[in-house]
């Protein structure tokens, strides 16, 4: 089953390591990818995603 997980004010590093210390991902349950993005414009529920 697919989902996503939207990260702001952490370093790439720091999201990183802390996907890969995941105890799911630690045993091969699940697998993550990560992709950054810099949006401009949003719906209402997602401005702060915006860059300040």
């Amino acid at each position: 089953m697919p989902g996503a997980v939207i990260v702001r004010g952490e370093s790439r590093e720091a999201h990183d390591a802390r996907i890969a210390a995941d105890p799911f991902m630690e045993y091969g349950v699940v697998s993550a990818e990560t992709y950054e993005i810099d949006p401009k414009r949003t719906v209402p529920a997602l401005e702060f995603t915006k860059a300040a």
